[in-house]
């Protein structure tokens, strides 16, 4: 808003955004103003409200679905893990879980670590800054043992004896999906944390404090999950299946990695046999 004295103005062009004021003096002040449109304040409202809601959906799913997979590694370490390990040869357990106990450690103490650090937008990146060593290390040795594991727990599912006790701790858990599924978790997880990152990180201002914390996090992230997938061998990459026997099943699988996506009939061109697929979509490991 300004005011403009003028000392005549034409009475053909007054209107009422002109008041008299002071008629001895013959000046008028010109108000010049501009009504704001109370729908753009709201819009620009409800879109920052929006984007608010977006980022604290996207920290609380970083941390829900951490809280999740710890359980899950949990349930590995303490019931396939323990329970092999007592009958069955020194190197076995080693041999199908790898580091799996260590990774398990280092998660609970992970997750601890996310959980104190939700008080800024950038508290939960300077969370994998400060460990993204320790994910390299530790992941880089699961996912390169991570076919051997795969065909030795298949075999153990065949064998009468190793199959008692692996039937045992799903019915203790109320598994029902096979255990080389289960060793597929943290394989999957690691590939997750820098794709959780990059949708943050879309919603922050470039100009925000947190921005360039997030965009490092993110960066490192994702040069730890292309380094272990550079070390993995691509020949011996395997993903398991499970045989679809149940509706089980299936409350199962999505309970374990996501929505269904797609599902159909699958011809294999060698054999011409049919197949019915089921293709999910993996948001729950993140």
């Amino acid at each position: 808003m300004f005011f403009e004295a003028k000392n005549e103005i034409d009475p053909k062009i007054m209107s009422s955004n002109f008041i008299k004021i002071d008629e001895t003096l013959n000046a008028n002040i010109c108000l010049s103003y501009y009504k704001p449109d109370l729908n753009d304040y709201k819009l620009e409202i409800e879109t920052n409200l929006k984007r608010q809601q977006e980022k604290f959906n996207i920290l609380k799913e970083i941390l829900s679905s951490e809280k999740k997979y710890l359980n899950d590694i949990r349930e590995i370490v303490e019931g396939y893990y323990e329970e092999l390990r007592k009958s069955c040869p020194q190197n076995v357990p080693y041999n199908i879980f790898a580091n799996i106990k260590e990774i398990y450690d280092f998660t609970k103490t992970f997750y601890c670590l996310l959980e104190n650090s939700t008080n800024d937008e950038a508290g939960i990146a300077g969370c994998f800054i400060k460990k993204h060593k320790t994910f390299l290390r530790l992941y880089s040795t699961y996912c390169q043992n991570y076919k051997m594991a795969f065909n030795i727990a298949e075999r153990l599912e065949k064998e009468h004896n190793t199959a008692k006790i692996i039937q045992k701790v799903r019915l203790k858990y109320g598994h029902c999906l096979k255990l080389a599924t289960y060793l597929q978790l943290p394989v999957l997880r690691i590939t997750k944390y820098h794709l959780l990152l990059q949708r943050y990180l879309k919603l922050l201002d470039k100009e925000s404090q947190g921005f360039s914390t997030v965009l490092e996090a993110l960066n490192l992230m994702k040069q730890v999950n292309d380094q272990i997938n550079n070390d993995m061998p691509k020949e011996e990459v395997s993903i398991s299946y499970e045989r679809i026997t149940t509706t089980s099943n299936i409350q199962n699988l999505i309970r374990l990695f996501g929505s269904i996506l797609k599902q159909g009939n699958l011809v294999l061109n060698e054999t011409k046999k049919v197949h019915f697929v089921i293709v999910f979509r993996i948001t729950n490991i993140v």
